[in-house]
């Protein structure tokens, strides 16, 4: 049986309301399934990229293992194989629905291999950022594709492992590729 307030929401939410932390995450994972049916008609390509997204149960219970940080007055944010960015937004949800002392701004750095999920890590991004919006959190994100590992890697070799010029991350919220 359907939670009638969440369908309450979701409904307004499609009618031109507003997301609230409550309904974001069942709002990404309905995308996360209609993206997921349209790659699984791709086996292969699906197999390359190790793709899988991780279901909103998943993700909820990962965001929930990020303890608060009550210092933090930015909080910036790794989601190193974002997919259709739902550990970001369960992370936005997780903060705004059960952090007592919130931070004043979100800057998350999403990373995907896959440039044809862009539109869904946008649509998702733009739903958190509403979302901090109505919680009065500055959101900003930075969407880049590429293979994290690959990226990250040629960071550290050009900049050398403890260089002060890459930007610390205090959280980082990720389920890696699967490669069969």
């Amino acid at each position: 049986m359907v939670n009638q307030s969440v369908s309450t929401q979701l409904l307004r939410h499609f009618e031109g309301g507003a997301v609230t932390p409550l309904t974001l995450l069942d709002l990404v994972d309905r995308h996360r399934v209609s993206v997921s049916a349209a790659l699984a008609q791709h086996k292969d390509r699906q197999s390359e990229l190790g793709q899988y997204f991780t279901p909103e149960p998943i993700a909820r219970f990962m965001a929930s293992m990020i303890l608060p940080c009550a210092e933090a007055d930015t909080l910036r944010v790794l989601d190193s194989g974002c997919g259709n960015a739902i550990l970001t937004a369960a992370f936005v949800s997780e903060v705004c629905t059960r952090w007592p002392i919130r931070p004043r701004e979100i800057f998350v750095t999403l990373w995907e291999v896959d440039e044809d999920l862009a539109a869904e890590i946008e649509r998702t991004v733009a739903l958190c950022a509403e979302v901090c919006e109505g919680e009065g959190i500055k959101f900003t994100a930075d969407i880049r594709f590429g293979d994290f590992i690959k990226d990250a890697s040629a960071i550290v070799d050009r900049e050398g492992l403890y260089a002060t010029k890459l930007a610390p991350f205090d959280v980082a919220i990720m389920n890696p590729p699967y490669r069969k």
